[in-house]
This record gives C-alpha cells, structure tokens and sequence, in this order.
C-alpha cells in the first residue's frame, strides 16, 4: 500500500511542476495585457503622452526578445528550478518597482524587468514538457501552455480593469507583485530538475549541454527555423501589440465605448488562441500518428 501511495505521489510530480510552469506563463500575460487598461490612468499620473506611452510598453519587449538567444543555453547551464525561480523572482520585482515608481523612469524600469523575467516563462515550460513527459504528449500541452497564457491575457483585460477601477493601478500591481513573490517561492520549492532516470522525453536533447556558440549556429542554420520564426513573429506581434497596448485606447475612440467594455471586447482576441491553441495542438498531433 505505502508502495501504491509513492508511486502516486511520483506521478504527480510532473504535473505540479508543469503547473507552476503554467502559472508562470499565465502571470506573464496577464503583465503583459496590464498596460492595455491603464493606459489613460498612466498618460495622467505621469503627464506623458501617447509617444511616450508606447515607448513604456516596448520596455517590456526589449529584454523579452533579446535574451530569447540565450534563455535555453541558462536553462541548461544552470537548470530548470534555478532559473524558473530567478525569472519569477525578476518579473515580481518589476512589478513591486512599478507599484511604487513616482518618476517614470522608475515605471520603466520596472517594465524592462517584468520582461526579463517573462523571457524564461515559456522556454522552461517547453522544456519542462518535453524532459517530464512522453514526446506524444508535447503537442498537446503546447497547445494548453498557449490557451493559459491566453487566459492571462484575457484577465488582464477585462478582469483586471474592475480591480484596477476599484483599487486603483498601484495597488493592482502591488497585488500582482506579492502574486509573483509566492509564485517564485512555489517554483523553488516545487520544480525539480530533471534526470535521464526520472523522464519519459527525448533524453539524449534536453540533458546535453552545448556551448552558447555552438547552440545559436546549430539553430541559424537551420532554413525551417527563419521561416517558422518570421511566419510566427508576423502573426504573434501584430496581434499582441494590439490586444496588449493598444487595443482599449482604439476601441474607447474609435466606438466611444467605457474602458471596460472595450477591455472585454479585446479580450476577445485572446479567447480565440484559448480555443485555438490545445485545438491545433490535438489536430498535429493526431496527423503526426496518421
């Protein structure tokens, strides 16, 4: 019976670290659509204008995207629970930082961190899918890893416009930063570090360990890897940047509407990558076994 019990307990153990894995990568969105609803609150408190304003939602994007080249050679050099633990640790602190920022360069700051941190969400959680799990189920967990970041988007559209209304943006971000801080303390705690005994995945990829130099030219070489990341990026950006930043100051112009219901009605967006990630997840995957 004890027996029974341990095993039960250790096949649990992927899906809690795939859960804070999850967590993260939903915490990471819900950041990332935040601006979208406080963009007139943030213009006034810190008398900038629209210019000024995308700018600070660039600030995110700037660290996100550049550090994406070397995100996989700290996982693998460091590990999955140091790393994952850092990144959340780092994008808590932007939001703490932005809480509390009464110059805006401080806001920005803040900003650029949350998006350092944010940069290891989704390469962990692969990475996690791939060494914890059967390469049968990779697909398909993508699929959901995509549908909770999405579901974070959608919170930090419309959800999070009625805290926001209520309690007022510092203190939304506040909140969203002691969310980070017992987050990182979860992944810490939960994340293991996988081993060639322990996994079902492809063993022989996830556990070596090449040198930055010899990882970023074995990639560029690849011809299949330009085309899937230019088709992405001119699908993924377009879409973000609207649903993100923004979406609720067009939509309040353009059909003088409340921020609220222009919030709810970019959400939107973000309920079609919810329907559509596991979708297409299970379709490749079942044309793969065809």
């Amino acid at each position: 019976m004890a027996t029974l019990k341990s095993e039960k307990l250790q096949a649990l153990v992927p899906w809690l670290i795939w859960a804070v894995c999850c967590l993260f990568y939903f915490y990471v969105y819900c950041l990332q659509a935040a601006p979208n609803v406080m963009a007139y609150s943030l213009m006034h408190d810190f008398k900038i204008n629209a210019i000024r304003f995308g700018n600070f939602g660039a600030y995110f994007f700037y660290p996100f995207v550049t550090l994406q080249l070397f995100v996989g050679f700290f996982f693998d050099s460091f590990g999955v629970r140091r790393i994952m633990t850092m990144g959340l640790a780092v994008t808590a602190l932007g939001c703490l930082l932005f809480s509390i920022a009464h110059v805006f360069f401080l806001a920005e700051l803040g900003r650029f961190f949350m998006g350092a941190g944010a940069a290891f969400a989704m390469i962990g959680a692969l990475l996690v899918a791939a060494s914890w799990f059967s390469p049968k189920r990779f697909s398909f967990l993508y699929g959901m890893l995509i549908a909770i970041g999405m579901l974070g988007a959608v919170f930090g559209s419309g959800p999070l416009s009625v805290i926001i209304s209520a309690a007022g943006w510092r203190a939304t971000m506040l909140i969203l930063g002691v969310f980070g801080v017992i987050l990182s303390a979860m992944a810490w705690f939960i994340i293991r570090d996988y081993t060639a005994e322990e996994t079902e995945g492809i063993d022989y990829l996830v556990l070596q360990k090449p040198s930055l130099r010899v990882g970023i030219k074995r990639v560029a070489r690849v011809k299949q890897n330009w085309i899937c990341g230019i088709c992405t990026g001119v699908i993924y950006y377009p879409t973000i940047i609207l649903g993100m930043i923004w979406g609720v100051p067009f939509v309040v112009r353009a059909y003088n509407v409340s921020q609220h219901v222009a919030a709810v009605l970019i959400s939107t967006i973000f309920i079609g990558w919810i329907i559509g990630g596991p979708f297409f997840g299970w379709f490749f995957r079942s044309e793969e076994h065809t």
